[in-house]
């Protein structure tokens, strides 16, 4: 009985009755927390950056039009295109862009530069769960004409 007495004393750590516990411990002053005084401002807003601004592609300019993928992998993917369905792999060529990587969920192509110079641009087409390619192009070069010279 004596041991199931000690047992309990040790695993719920009670003392003695009617002894008193004190915390050697200092005591501390209660955290008050205040709150700011005002809200931050939560609206929304239009944020203007420096710099030209380059106007988004149009669909023409994408070239491939509406893009499904039926299936990828790594190297190879079988497309649904304007023309029909069509098996490509990096390499081929696909409306005028050569496809260089092929994996599940992402397509990666360059365009070659209009001009004849050497600055490829890179397309890059994601596809959604239902097959659905979202095209972004990267261009190389800023295709909106220059300012005409100021005339005197």
């Amino acid at each position: 009985m004596r041991l199931m007495a000690w047992l309990f004393v040790a695993a719920t750590g009670c003392g003695v009755l009617g002894a008193e516990e004190r915390d050697s411990r200092p005591q501390q002053a209660p955290v008050q927390v205040e709150a700011p005084p005002t809200a931050p401002d939560t609206r929304p807003r239009t944020v203007r950056l420096g710099g030209r601004r380059v106007e988004r592609a149009s669909r023409q300019d994408l070239r491939l039009g509406p893009v499904r993928a039926v299936e990828m992998r790594d190297g190879e993917a079988t497309l649904v295109l304007p023309d029909g369905q069509r098996t490509v792999r990096p390499g081929d060529v696909l409306s005028g862009d050569t496809v260089k990587l092929v994996e599940p969920g992402r397509m990666v192509l360059t365009r070659p530069d209009p001009q004849g110079g050497v600055a490829d641009s890179i397309v890059i087409v994601r596809f959604d769960s239902n097959g659905r390619g979202r095209v972004t192009v990267y261009a190389a070069r800023d295709a909106t004409p220059p300012p005409p010279p100021a005339s005197q």
